[in-house]
């Protein structure tokens, strides 16, 4: 489970800390704002597996994740670079 600083929005995450929230003494207090432990609240849990593993986004192919203008544009790009060398050799 998460818990969010009502105050500077900081997430407490059980399972990043490997201790309940619940655990946490009475007198803990927000790491960056300093607020008391009375000002976090539970977030919801994600149900989108694409939104709530952070991990997971990051291994998908960069294919997967391009829509057809960048793929043009890197295809532009791969007809710069024949340009550049061209130009190069005529100097």
């Amino acid at each position: 489970m998460r818990y969010k600083c009502l105050n500077c929005g900081y997430i407490y995450d059980e399972e990043k800390e490997f201790l309940g929230f619940n655990d946490l003494n009475a007198e803990w207090i927000c790491p960056e704002c300093g607020m008391p432990k009375l000002d976090f609240e539970l977030m919801e849990q994600e149900t989108d597996p694409e939104v709530s593993d952070f991990d997971s986004f990051f291994e998908k192919d960069d294919k997967d994740l391009m829509d057809e203008d960048d793929e043009d544009f890197l295809e532009q790009e791969d007809e710069d670079e024949d340009f550049g060398e061209e130009f190069e050799e005529d100097y």
